[in-house]
């Protein structure tokens, strides 16, 4: 998951300037707060930060202008051009209050006050279509042309009522995802998109909060894994890609990961050929597996060694293929 931070801001003030250009006519130039940029470094910081507040100005200029650092209420620092200053913001949910006092002639003086008060948003992923075995202890992995599911979570949510959320997929804003409460985010994975990234940015609806994340995801390819079990339904342990075999009848089984299953207990979109030692092998029907299994009968009284190859293709994705092989002593 993916954190960032909250960057909450507000600027208050007025500022009036006016010189005489000479004793026959004045030139009025009229400055005020919105002459002056306000930023941070980072653009979202987070607790227990530092970070850097910085002012810019293409109307005043800031060089010669006597400037003073407010935080909290207590003053921390004052000079000419003194343009910057760097702060530790505090604790989730508790804001740090900075104003900064520009004064740009002999009159005149320009107020502005920032409120940075960190918060964060986490995004939590899953891949919605994505078959893996029963008993399967691990995460599903999204593959191409599966579909993926994001969901935000902000911190501190109580209530979803409270956010608005707006998406990006490939830096690209999906308007007909965004908006109101809508914290979860679904996307195919194009398997033309270079890369895929998703971004969500999220804003307080009664109350000040921004906050924003993204995370970006490799594409993961289809895989195939073998099993073996015996008559008795013991599996056999599996060495340097070999199995073992012995007695009349072992079933090997070809488990599909990551796969868009449209039939989650099934296989009905797959389709799966099998090979023995290069050969085309049709499995006979006189016992009724499923497609992803076939029976081994090693030969009486001779030892030897068969490969044994698999290609499974969707018949839905096209692009979602995987081919994999396992060697059969006996």
């Amino acid at each position: 998951m993916k954190k960032a931070l909250l960057f909450t801001f507000l600027v208050f003030s007025i500022g009036v300037g006016i010189t005489p250009a000479d004793t026959h006519a004045q030139n009025i130039q009229i400055v005020n707060a919105n002459d002056v940029s306000l930023s941070t470094s980072p653009a979202l910081p987070g607790p227990f930060e530092e970070t850097t507040i910085s002012l810019e100005s293409f109307v005043v200029n800031l060089d010669t202008s006597g400037i003073t650092w407010i935080v909290d209420g207590r003053e921390i620092v004052t000079g000419v051009g003194q343009k910057s200053i760097t702060v530790t913001t505090r604790d989730l949910g508790d804001p740090l209050l900075v104003e900064v006092r520009i004064r740009w002639n002999q009159i005149d003086t320009l107020i502005k006050r920032v409120r940075i008060q960190p918060a964060y948003v986490d995004l939590l992923w899953e891949a919605v279509n994505s078959y893996t075995p029963p008993f399967y202890r691990g995460k599903a992995l999204p593959t191409s042309e599966s579909f993926l599911r994001v969901v935000a979570l902000p911190s501190g949510v109580i209530t979803n009522d409270q956010y608005v959320y707006i998406w990006e997929h490939n830096g690209n804003v999906q308007q007909d995802q965004s908006g109101f409460r809508k914290n979860s985010f679904i996307i195919r994975n194009n398997f033309f998109d270079k890369r895929f990234q998703v971004g969500v940015n999220v804003t307080g609806r009664l109350a000040p909060f921004r906050a924003q994340a993204s995370l970006v995801l490799p594409r993961y390819e289809p895989e195939i894994r073998f099993a073996v079990e015996s008559l008795t339904g013991e599996p056999v342990a599996q060495e340097n890609n070999s199995f073992v075999i012995s007695g009349s009848f072992n079933r090997l089984v070809a488990h599909p990961y990551y796969f868009s299953a449209a039939d989650m207990q099934g296989f009905d979109n797959l389709e799966f050929n099998w090979s023995i030692n290069g050969e085309r092998y049709i499995p006979d029907n006189i016992i009724e597996l499923p497609d992803n299994e076939i029976v081994l009968t090693p030969p009486q009284d001779i030892s030897g060694l068969s490969t044994v190859s698999i290609s499974i293709a969707n018949t839905n994705e096209i692009l979602q293929q995987a081919t994999a092989q396992t060697r059969i002593r006996f």
